[in-house]
């Protein structure tokens, strides 16, 4: 008995002792569940870097796209705010324009009026200072004989009656005014007043009276010295 045991402890003691296959598997599939945990990790985390990336490029677009919009917006609201000033202006320079032109029309109204005023003004004075040359006896002469004619022109009439002493005498003197009185007794001349410029031609004038004479047209004409300018 005691042979067979040591035996038995020789050859427990001479054997190798063989490989723990079961063990051995354990742990290589360990280590594969390992590495793929690790790369499960490593994959979570490049798609959370890439999510993340993707994110910022949309926060870094929108952000773009946000600037843009209030870029636009400001220039919109700049340019809309300076067409508003600029139509204000406008409106006011139209206004100060059209106020102008109302102050300057009413000066010229007033000019106008005042014009009117003046004219009226100076026709009452030149009225109220006209003297009829024919009421001064100083420049007139009173005429007789003078032929009436219907429809007579008688300041032309005076003035051919003039022409008839001579071309110096016409050139000498100038009628003022010439006019035919009423006659006295129907079938009558009625009397004839001329009026000149001065004493002086009025004279010239009753100087040269006797040349009337000689014409046929004005020999029973007569103008008197003496004329009497209130006849």
């Amino acid at each position: 008995m005691e042979g067979t045991s040591s035996k038995r402890d020789r050859d427990s003691e001479g054997e190798t002792p063989k490989p723990d296959t079961k063990s051995k598997k354990s742990g290589e599939n360990d280590e594969e569940m390992d590495l793929h945990h690790k790369l499960d990790i490593f994959s979570k985390q490049m798609e959370r870097l890439l999510s993340n990336q993707i994110d910022m490029k949309s926060n870094q677009e929108s952000l773009r796209l946000t600037f843009e919009t209030q870029l636009e917006n400001l220039k919109t609201e700049l340019i809309e705010n300076m067409n508003s000033k600029i139509q204000i202006l406008r409106d006011e320079i139209s206004m100060d324009i059209t106020a102008e032109r109302l102050r300057i029309d009413g000066l010229v109204n007033t000019v106008d009026d005042l014009q009117a005023k003046m004219s009226t003004l100076e026709c009452r004075v030149a009225t109220s200072n006209h003297v009829n040359p024919l009421d001064n006896n100083d420049v007139t002469v009173v005429v007789f004989g003078l032929k009436f004619d219907d429809g007579e022109q008688i300041q032309q009439k005076a003035q051919q009656l003039i022409n008839s002493l001579g071309h110096e005498i016409t050139n000498s003197v100038t009628i003022q005014a010439a006019s035919r009185l009423r006659p006295r007794k129907p079938n009558q001349n009625g009397l004839v007043k001329i009026s000149f410029d001065s004493k002086e031609e009025r004279d010239v004038v009753l100087r040269n009276k006797r040349k009337l004479g000689n014409s046929t047209t004005y020999k029973d004409v007569c103008i008197p010295f003496k004329s009497q300018a209130t006849i």
